[in-house]
């Protein structure tokens, strides 16, 4: 009969499962006490979690949350790294930190978005930058050739404005009635003398 104990890990540990977008399967054996230590605060700092059960509790959990597809991978000394941060971000603090401090530590299998990825793709996501790293790139080829196309459009219309002011301005000069010169008034006529009076 399970224990109190063994229930509430279970209920955790599916939990865990449940709620989790990226679950990686490791191999820990050989993995020193200190080295473990280091590796739980690098996943930590990742945003990661490492947990180790008994395999009868984990397939217990995995069946509870629906992750039923793990089942058959929980074989052996295994353990379990929990995340919902990037999955670059995740596989690539393990693969550095087992790399760099030779931890025999070894990613066997992962459920990333309820799909399982062999270590092989695990590696290769570790060698993709951040979101925020690809963002920024694409952000910036996007506003390349907006800004280029903004400058293209704005000179178009300036010329386009400077070709129908000149038009106006000569169109205007063109309208202008030439003044029409003044007819000269008719001169004046001498005027008669009146006759003299006669004595």
């Amino acid at each position: 009969m399970p224990t109190n104990r063994k229930i509430a890990e279970v209920e955790e540990l599916s939990e865990l499962f449940s709620n989790s977008e990226i679950i990686l399967l490791a191999e820990y054996i050989g993995t020193s006490v200190s080295q473990m230590s280091e590796l739980r605060k690098a996943l930590n700092n990742a945003s990661a979690s490492f947990r180790i059960t008994k395999n009868t509790l984990a397939k217990l959990a995995v069946d509870k949350a629906n992750k039923s597809i793990l089942s058959e991978q929980i074989k052996g000394p295994i353990g379990f790294v929990f995340s919902n941060d990037e999955a670059s971000s995740v596989t690539k603090t393990i693969f550095d930190f087992t790399e760099k401090n030779n931890v025999p530590f070894i990613v066997k299998i992962g459920l990333l978005n309820d799909e399982l990825v062999d270590e092989l793709t695990l590696i290769k996501l570790s060698k993709l930058p951040s979101k925020e790293i690809l963002l920024s790139k694409l952000i910036g080829n996007m506003n390349s050739p907006i800004s280029n196309f903004v400058f293209i459009i704005s000179a178009n219309v300036r010329s386009l404005v400077t070709v129908i002011q000149r038009h106006i301005d000569q169109s205007q000069e063109e309208e202008a009635p030439a003044e029409e010169p003044k007819e000269e008034a008719p001169a004046e006529e001498p005027k008669e003398e009146a006759p003299a009076e006669e004595p």
